[in-house]
């Protein structure tokens, strides 16, 4: 089972191109973030894809899981400040 099947989501965080939501892992009891990207990716989508492949290791170490689901591209990474 990966980590996306196990997310409850708690509150919607920012709601844009991407959309990101506060979510909690019940069995680990962290706060995370999950951020749905558009089926069509625009301006946004790219910026963070430009971003990501720029990540130096201890940035990439924050990107736990990416996945696709329902035809959109997730990612899910730690949450600091929640």
């Amino acid at each position: 089972m990966n980590l996306f099947d196990t997310l409850q989501l708690l509150d919607l965080v920012k709601d844009g191109e991407i959309k990101t939501y506060l979510a909690a892992e019940p069995q680990g009891g962290r706060n995370l973030l999950l951020h749905w990207l558009p089926v069509s990716p625009g301006s946004e989508v790219r910026a963070l894809l430009a971003l990501l492949d720029d990540l130096p290791p201890a940035g990439r170490a924050l990107v736990l899981e990416t996945g696709v689901r329902e035809g959109r591209m997730y990612l899910i990474t730690r949450s600091e400040e929640h």
